[in-house]
């Protein structure tokens, strides 16, 4: 499967919000108490032969629900955690352990939610800007990354994703109309641990818009 392809399946399984009731550990008495949502969405091509079927019983076993069969060995996936609660999405990473040798190649996005409140808390610097529909579409930056950032004023949320392409001028670009593979990781070859490794590395840069960074390393464990 060629790797424009799966980009393209990873993108069908939509946008929508899913709500949970957890709440985000506070890390210390200081720190604003900003409760971000991550949402960690795969495309994950299994080699042929593989059964995908034992998979998806897995998957839902450890109430990882949002499992969508893309056809020809492929699954999308889609785990919704906060920092307080990582049950499920170590759930998650212990079954891409179990079937590691079996993953032919993957794409992810991760991006963070966290309530229209709290924008004002994050320490963004915006390049660029647009409205959509009375909603706000941003391109700002942080530590010499890129960020878009759009507010829906109807939920009352913003949605954070780090651009993950290599970008040579954010003025160029329309924060309106952003291709969504701008913030997509593909690999075709995989080590689980460097993975999971570089996952939580992603985390800790959105947490780092609202916390510390001289707590980062001691606070965010598996």
């Amino acid at each position: 499967m060629k790797r424009a392809r799966v980009t393209d399946q990873i993108l069908r399984l939509g946008d929508e919000e899913m709500i949970s009731t957890d709440t985000m550990k506070k890390l210390s008495p200081t720190d604003p108490s900003i409760n971000f949502k991550f949402r960690l969405t795969f495309t994950l091509v299994f080699v042929s032969g593989t059964i995908v079927s034992k998979i998806i019983r897995d998957l839902i076993s450890c109430n990882i629900k949002n499992v969508v069969y893309l056809g020809e060995d492929t699954l999308g996936v889609t785990v919704t955690f906060r920092l307080g609660k990582r049950n499920i999405i170590n759930s998650f990473f212990n079954i891409l352990r179990q079937y590691s040798n079996k993953i032919r190649m993957l794409c992810y996005e991760l991006r963070a939610s966290v309530p229209s409140k709290r924008l004002n808390k994050l320490p963004l610097r915006i390049i660029k800007q647009a409205v959509i529909n009375n909603n706000t579409a941003s391109i700002a930056s942080i530590n010499n990354r890129y960020v878009w950032v759009y507010v829906n004023n109807k939920k009352n949320k913003v949605i954070l994703k780090f651009i993950e392409a290599k970008i040579i001028s954010a003025h160029t670009l329309d924060p309106a109309s952003l291709p969504q593979s701008l913030f997509i990781v593909c690999k075709d070859s995989i080590n689980i641990e460097e993975l999971i490794n570089e996952i939580n590395e992603k985390i800790k840069e959105y947490l780092v818009l609202a916390m510390r960074k001289d707590i980062m390393g001691t606070e965010f464990n598996h």
